[in-house]
């Protein structure tokens, strides 16, 4: 789709959302993970024309 828009010269159209999560007590982040920060990200784009 990237191609395509270049092609045209026209840019995709995106979005993304982006957002840090974090636990109320450092033993649930543990559970959770390894101890880190982690980050969840939702993007989106236009869906490709169908045939």
């Amino acid at each position: 789709m990237r191609a395509a828009a270049a092609a045209e010269g026209k840019r995709l159209r995106a979005f993304t959302v982006e957002a840090e999560v974090r636990f109320g007590h450092p033993g649930d982040v543990h559970a959770f993970t390894d101890g880190r920060p982690c980050r969840m990200v939702v993007d989106g784009h236009p869906a490709p024309a169908e045939n």
